[in-house]
């Protein structure tokens, strides 16, 4: 098998936050990690008395997204911490993330938070803190949000 050429470097990423999902506020300068859990297959079990095995049931069911971001702390009007704080502070503690691997290039995938995987939406904000601070460290100071979705909408960016 030939080696892959469509590979991304963990660096190189794009990170975007929206508080409508379609007018996005691009904070890749200021991200440095992305993680994602959940999105488990929901899988039924049951063993009975006379079976040595597990019975089995698959549910086509998927669980839901957590999506943790973290990212340099800043104080600039309209840097990421501002527009996530400003979201989770409000009323509608809601957000769109979408993130490209590669970088957002035209041709590159593109993973976005959604209901149903059909297209960008925005999703529960599950945390947003001020970033905890070490006095023993030159490092910068990082803050992370997390979103929960139900699904992830992934396109190739059009060009």
């Amino acid at each position: 098998m030939a080696a892959p050429t469509a590979i991304a470097c963990q660096n190189g990423f794009k990170l975007e936050v929206s508080d409508d999902a379609s007018s996005w506020v691009d904070i890749s300068g200021e991200g440095v990690a992305i993680t994602l859990d959940g999105g488990e297959q929901l899988i039924g079990e049951q063993m009975t008395a006379e079976n040595a095995f597990a019975l089995l049931c698959d549910s086509g069911k998927t669980s839901p997204i957590g999506i943790t971001c973290r990212t340099v702390y800043s104080e600039d009007s309209g840097g990421g911490f501002d527009e996530v704080w400003t979201r989770y502070t409000g009323s509608d503690k809601t957000l769109a993330v979408r993130f490209s691997p590669r970088g957002g290039l035209a041709g590159h995938k593109r993973y976005t938070t959604s209901v149903d995987a059909a297209g960008a939406d925005v999703v529960p904000i599950v945390s947003c803190l001020p970033p905890a601070l070490d006095a023993e460290t030159a490092g910068l100071a990082l803050f992370e949000f997390s979103v929960r979705t139900p699904a992830l909408f992934q396109e190739s960016i059009p060009t």
